[in-house]
């Protein structure tokens, strides 16, 4: 009879390598298809990424430009808010200094008012000193010619020169009460009392006896 036993299968025999230890090459199944996807992976995925190199090197260059534009900006920033603040001050020193000019606005009036009053004093008081200029050589030249005159003073040129000076007198005092210099008190050491003591001696030489109130009284009359 034959046997039906199934016969014993022969285990596989192992191969060298060039190392020298065996390899079990029949154990290792042979895919072709993941063999083409390793390959075609190492070779695209370098490809894929190489670009990458010059574009990341250019992101790197932008990002440093814009930290040096972000300092520069921040500097600028400073720089402008310091600007602000000396302008918002030289506005505020700027609108006190309006407000002090508005405040001496009125004082600046006055001040010219009492300039203008000034140079009208002084107008008026060029004219005194004119017409007193005028009749200061009016009675030097009257005293001139009394002296050149040889002929004896009677006591009518007595009386006629005691009534220049009462003339003169009035004149003097009517000029003081029109620009104000008129005191109102009876004072011969003036110029319109000194006129009036010598009419009065005039008046006494030449024989004719008066009053000052009535030489006063015809010096307003004059």
């Amino acid at each position: 009879m034959v046997s039906t036993e199934p016969k014993p299968t022969s285990e596989p025999e192992p191969s060298w390598s060039n190392t020298g230890l065996p390899t079990l090459v029949s154990q290792v199944p042979q895919r072709p298809g993941i063999t083409h996807l390793l390959l075609f992976t190492s070779i695209f995925v370098p490809l894929v990424f190489l670009p990458y190199v010059p574009i990341r090197r250019h992101l790197w260059q932008q990002t440093r430009q814009l930290e040096v534009l972000k300092s520069h900006l921040g500097n600028q920033l400073s720089v402008t808010k310091e600007n602000s603040k000396k302008l918002a001050a030289a506005i505020q020193e700027n609108q006190q200094l309006r407000q002090e000019i508005r405040s001496l606005h009125p004082e600046l009036q006055k001040l010219g008012a009492a300039l203008e009053e000034l140079k009208k004093e002084n107008k008026d008081k060029e004219v005194r000193d004119l017409n007193q200029t005028q009749w200061n050589q009016e009675i030097l030249g009257a005293i001139e010619r009394m002296q050149k005159d040889t002929r004896p003073l009677t006591p009518e040129t007595f009386k006629q020169l005691s009534e220049a000076l009462v003339h003169l007198a009035a004149f003097v005092e009517a000029e003081e009460r029109r620009y104000g210099l008129h005191s109102g008190l009876e004072d011969e050491s003036n110029g319109v009392g000194v006129m009036r003591a010598l009419a009065m001696r005039l008046l006494s030489v030449s024989g004719i006896e008066y009053t000052p109130e009535e030489v006063k009284k015809a010096s307003n009359y004059a």
